[in-house]
């Protein structure tokens, strides 16, 4: 989906929206790294906050999940988080997701140890290399700028250049 690691752990069951196969993202969750608490707070910029469309792969893996949980005795509702330990309804430290992508990538004998935040950036690349809308994409990915997106993100390929010159 693009999202940050602290606005996917931020999704509330009710920022899902069944109807229209959306999320709407609002809020961020933290671990300060002064003092260790774990802090729920605004989202990156004001344009961070957006609702965005979710696959229907995705729509079906969180409902797969909240089913999951249910069947292990937990209450969900609209105001419990979505990514929680699997055995209670308490929100995970951040640092979790990418520790466990860093155990994934060795266990497939990576060579090279990628950030987790990475899988961010090539989702963000590959929208922009399939010629996709950029306000579209700058509003998915919650850019305040345009040219945060075309400036980072709008990388010139080898096969770029060819249909450059073939036009």
């Amino acid at each position: 989906s693009g999202l940050r690691r602290e606005e996917a752990l931020g999704i509330k069951y009710g920022d899902i929206n069944k109807m229209r196969k959306t999320l709407s993202i609002s809020r961020a969750f933290i671990q300060s790294q002064l003092d260790g608490k774990r802090i729920v707070k605004n989202t990156k910029t004001k344009s961070s906050e957006r609702e965005i469309a979710l696959t229907n792969h995705c729509f079906d893996l969180l409902e797969k999940y909240k089913e999951f949980k249910r069947a292990c005795g937990f209450i969900v509702t609209d105001n419990d988080y979505v990514f929680t330990a699997w055995d209670s309804m308490e929100l995970i430290d951040p640092n979790r997701f990418s520790a466990e992508f860093r155990q994934f990538l060795k266990k497939i004998n990576m060579p090279k140890l990628i950030p987790l935040k990475n899988l961010r950036t090539t989702n963000t690349t590959f929208f922009v290399a399939t010629g996709q809308n950029i306000k579209a994409i700058q509003k998915h990915e919650g850019h305040s700028s345009f040219d945060t997106t075309m400036t980072f993100y709008a990388q010139s390929n080898l096969d770029e250049e060819r249909k450059l010159i073939n036009v």
